[in-house]
């Protein structure tokens, strides 16, 4: 690891200053240019800092970013790397020699190791998350300060995603992707659902379409057959009946339909 003194590291975490940082940045970019040696950036976040500081004050503060450095170096001392507090609550930690795979690995091994190690105030016990982003060189780019950057964008887009996560900048698009499939199939379901209604139960779907509340997966007995005014007919389970009309439950492919009924829609109900 590159010499540095003491003095330029942070009294309060005992970590490397801000000052610090473009120091080892050159120091691995140098040795990815004169030898190929990859490098990786670990951006990191406390989650809910703020919140900590507001509720119960900034020597509580003081006290989780104590905590949260000695639990950096105890799980990464023996690592090549360099931590660097960068402000606030957050640090960037370079790892010397180690792609975006082995880094991610080393992340989350640290991120399971903070929330099994208790912090304790005053004599309470509080749990700690953070939330990371990673980039590598060669692999996300080779300009330092872009890989910052890069690392940092991961790390918002992990808080994003509900905090006390890891993201390789590498894999943001394909989570991106992955939620997109997500949607679409969720998508495609319910679109069967309506279109099995339509022609099995041959539901009228022009007014029920906007009417359906939810799709359950357990199938409830029928207990009515209603006639409608469009020439179709429904049978299902009623749930409700008021003067406004009648919530039914039906049957459907994926399981149990709830749809609601307006008196007016409403010819016949023949019940069983």
């Amino acid at each position: 690891m590159m010499q540095i003194n003491d003095d330029q590291k942070d009294f309060l975490t005992k970590c490397y200053t801000k000052g610090s940082l473009n120091s080892f940045l050159l120091k691995a970019q140098a040795e990815y240019s004169a030898y190929r040696k990859p490098y990786s950036l670990l951006v990191i976040d406390i989650d809910e800092f703020k919140t900590f500081n507001d509720k119960y004050g900034h020597m509580f503060g003081d006290d989780v970013l104590k905590y949260f450095s000695s639990s950096l170096r105890l799980n990464l001392d023996d690592q090549n790397c360099s931590i660097i507090r960068f402000g606030g609550d957050e640090f960037v930690v370079i790892f010397s020699g180690m792609d975006s795979k082995e880094t991610f690995h080393l992340a989350v091994q640290l991120e399971n190791n903070v929330k099994n190690r208790r912090f304790l105030f005053k004599g309470r016990e509080y749990k700690v998350t953070f939330s990371g982003g990673i980039a590598s060189c060669p692999h996300d780019g080779s300009d330092p300060e872009e890989m910052l950057e890069m690392a940092d964008k991961a790390m918002y887009y992990s808080k994003k995603r509900g905090k006390g996560k890891i993201t390789q900048f590498s894999s943001m698009g394909f989570e991106s992707r992955k939620r997109s499939i997500i949607m679409a199939l969720l998508a495609a379901i319910v679109i069967g659902a309506i279109a099995t209604a339509h022609y099995v139960f041959k539901i009228d779907l022009n007014f029920l379409r906007d009417r359906i509340i939810s799709v359950q997966k357990s199938v409830s007995s029928p207990s009515a057959k209603i006639y409608l005014r469009s020439g179709h007919t429904v049978e299902g389970a009623i749930v409700r009946e008021d003067d406004n009309g009648i919530v039914l439950k039906f049957k459907m492919d994926v399981g149990e339909g709830t749809v609601s009924l307006k008196k007016s829609d409403i010819i016949f109900v023949d019940r069983k």
